[in-house]
């Protein structure tokens, strides 16, 4: 039976305690069951010489009574009991001292015993020591294999909910239904990034330019879309570009808006949606800082704050930005559809944060990378736009 096995029978029968069945300790369950162990380790300790006491009372008593003639006894006082506690406490100490030696190459004699340190133990036992090595490499991977596999159930209870979203999602007369498959698409991606996270084409990065590349495809701004951007809070409260569609790559490595600034920070600052049909207004120029310039490539522009959904506060994880060209006027009821639609993006782009940096921690945790900064300061990591 495996360690997942093991996990759903503890959960079957409800002997399953979140408290205590957990791989990352918090500090009061680690204070609880060091406590605990503790006091199992006195009486662990103590067994042998105690039940050793007790059997030498029983041959006494039984003596004095079978053979009462002989007038045997026993003196029981605090040097006896204390000699026989001691006795045990130091060949435990000696049988886990040779266990030690004898899976280790080198020794460290009494001071008296030698004058150059460290010396070759020539009783070393290679079997014993192989074997010594492959449990505790066995250990680690049970470690590891269980951490992952706790990880990995929790990522893919968040796609199912995103899958159940999405169907719940039809139900709405203001969604448009090109997106639906879309969405799935986007949704196997991420699937596909837990079952293989090394595939190239699993790059973080990457994955937010297709998930761009979806949101470009809705057809009530295809053909009005020029650009877009995922821009992503980072620990500096910066929003930088991470996700990019028709961006400069100029652009994408050196732009950076701070939070509260200009249009996108502001946007990711307060958590509304802002349309702009025209950036070439006084209106934008006052409110959101645009310069006049008839050579952008683009002239209206959207921003949609990243949220996560079921957080009653807001939390500014990024913004995610769309540049339409002239003369893109929407009409309310497609800025709503545009909204819903993206609201689902938001939760997807939230989700790939999510296992991005869970890959981090995995990767950093066993050696595998060297530490990377997080995706974003709020569990996630930043992107941006002007």
């Amino acid at each position: 039976m495996n360690k997942q096995d093991d996990l759903s029978e503890l959960i079957g029968d409800s002997r399953y305690m979140p408290f205590l069945h957990r791989l990352t300790e918090s500090t009061l369950s680690y204070v609880v069951k060091v406590a605990a162990n503790f006091v199992i380790a006195i009486f662990q300790v103590f067994n042998i010489p105690a039940a050793f006491l007790l059997f030498i009372f029983f041959i006494e008593q039984l003596i004095q009574k079978f053979w009462p003639s002989w007038n045997f006894s026993i003196t029981y006082n605090f040097e006896m009991i204390a000699t026989v506690f001691g006795t045990w406490l130091l060949l435990q100490f000696l049988v886990e001292k040779t266990k030690r030696n004898l899976v280790s190459p080198t020794v460290f004699p009494i001071w008296f015993m030698n004058t150059k340190g460290v010396m070759k133990n020539n009783f070393f036992s290679a079997e014993l020591s192989k074997k010594y090595s492959a449990d505790l490499e066995q250990f680690v991977r049970y470690q590891a294999d269980e951490y992952i596999n706790e990880e990995l159930r929790a990522k893919q209870q968040e796609i199912d909910k995103l899958i159940t979203a999405i169907e719940l999602l039809r139900e709405f007369n203001t969604f448009p239904n090109e997106s639906f498959e879309s969405m799935r698409r986007v949704v196997e991606l991420l699937a596909d990034i837990v079952v293989e996270p090394s595939n190239s084409r699993h790059q973080f990065e990457v994955i937010l330019d297709r998930i761009l590349v979806e949101i470009s495809s809705m057809k009530i701004i295809q053909q009005h879309i020029r650009q877009g951007s995922i821009m992503l809070l980072n620990e500096r409260s910066e929003l930088k570009i991470i996700g990019q569609y028709n961006m400069p790559n100029s652009v994408v490595r050196n732009k950076k808006v701070l939070l509260g600034e200009k249009f996108a920070g502001k946007v990711a600052q307060s958590g509304e949606v802002v349309w702009i049909e025209s950036v070439n207004t006084p209106g934008a120029e006052i409110e959101y800082g645009f310069e006049s310039n008839n050579n952008r490539p683009y002239d209206g522009i959207m921003g949609f704050p990243i949220r996560e959904s079921g957080i009653e506060n807001y939390r500014p994880v990024g913004v995610i930005i769309l540049h339409f060209a002239k003369g893109f006027q929407p009409e309310q009821d497609q800025m709503t559809a545009v909204s819903k639609v993206l609201e689902v993006y938001a939760q997807l782009i939230i989700s790939s944060i999510k296992i991005q940096n869970y890959q981090m921690k995995l990767r950093n945790k066993y050696g595998i990378i060297g530490v990377e900064e997080e995706v974003s300061t709020t569990f996630y990591s930043g992107g941006d736009t002007e």
